[in-house]
C-alpha cells in the first residue's frame, strides 16, 4: 500500500493498493519518482522487492531479489540507489539458513529498464552469527561513504542483541566496521535509524542515540536521558 498525500494538510490525493501479499518498510523519492522497497511472499519464502512509481503512483519498474530476503531501507547518492536489509544464508553449515545483512547496489537507471538489472550484493556475518539485518543505510554527504546500522544475535552474548555499524565505499567494499556487544561503550541495542548533517553522523537504537565522526569514532552517546562521554 502507497499513498499520496497533500504537502499542506496530509490529505490522502492517490492510492496505490497492490495485488501481492507484502510489505514496504522504506521509501525514497528520486527524480520525481517514488522508489519503494520492502518484501514479497512467495510460497513459504519472503523476497526482497522495489517498486518505482511515478509521480501518480503508476508502477514503472518492479524487481524481486534473486534469493530469499527482505529490504528494509534504501539510500540515493546520485548515481545509485543502495539497498539494505537481510539475506538467508547457513552460516555454521547446520542446514538451517540463518538471516544475514544484505547490501546490494544497483545503478538508477538500471532499476528503470530492467526487470533483472546488474547488481553488486554484499553479505555481512561472523563465524558464530545466529541472525541479524540492517534496519537503515545512508549516504554521509561529506565523503561519499555508505553507512549501514543494524544489530546481530550471537549465541555467545546470550539473548541479547549487539550493535552493529557497517561503512562501505561507493562500490560496497568494506572500509570499517563497529561492533559492540552487550556491556561496550557504544552498545545501543538494536540501531534503528541514521541521520547526517555533513559533519557529524547520529544514530538512534532500542537504548538509546549515538553520535560518531565521519570517520567512525564514537563522540557521544546518551543512553536513558544520561549523556556519557
Amino acid at each position: 500500500y502507497v499513498a499520496l498525500l497533500r504537502k499542506s494538510d496530509g490529505g490522502v490525493v492517490r492510492e496505490w493498493i497492490g495485488s501481492e501479499e507484502g510489505v514496504f518498510f522504506n521509501c525514497i523519492s528520486i527524480g520525481g519518482k517514488l522508489y519503494a522497497v520492502g518484501g514479497t511472499e512467495v510460497g513459504v519464502n519472503r523476497y526482497g522487492v522495489i517498486y518505482v512509481f511515478d509521480g501518480n503512483l503508476n508502477v514503472l519498474a518492479r524487481i524481486k531479489s534473486e534469493d530469499p530476503s527482505g529490504y528494509t531501507s534504501l539510500a540515493y547518492d546520485g548515481k545509485a540507489v543502495y539497498l539494505a536489509g537481510w539475506a538467508e544464508e547457513d552460516v555454521n553449515r547446520d542446514g538451517r539458513k540463518e538471516r544475514v545483512w544484505l547490501v546490494e547496489k544497483i545503478e538508477k537507471r538500471a532499476l528503470e529498464t530492467s526487470s533483472f538489472p546488474e547488481r553488486n550484493s554484499k553479505r555481512i556475518y561472523f563465524d558464530s552469527w545466529k541472525e541479524g539485518w540492517i534496519h537503515d543505510i545512508g549516504v554521509e554527504p561529506s565523503t561519499g561513504r555508505i553507512w549501514a546500522v543494524g544489530f546481530y544475535k550471537d549465541p555467545k552474548h546470550g539473548l541479547e542483541f549487539s550493535t552493529l555499524i557497517v561503512i562501505f565505499d561507493g562500490d560496497l567494499r568494506e572500509l570499517r566496521r563497529i561492533d559492540y556487544p552487550p556491556g561496550s561503550e557504544g552498545h545501543l541495542g538494536t540501531l534503528y535509524g541514521i541521520a547526517f548533517d555533513g559533519r557529524y553522523v547520529y544514530i538512534s537504537g532500542s537504548d538509546g542515540v549515538a553520535k560518531f565522526s565521519t570517520d567512525g569514532e564514537l563522540v557521544a552517546i546518551n543512553r536513558d536521558g544520561k549523556k556519557r562521554p
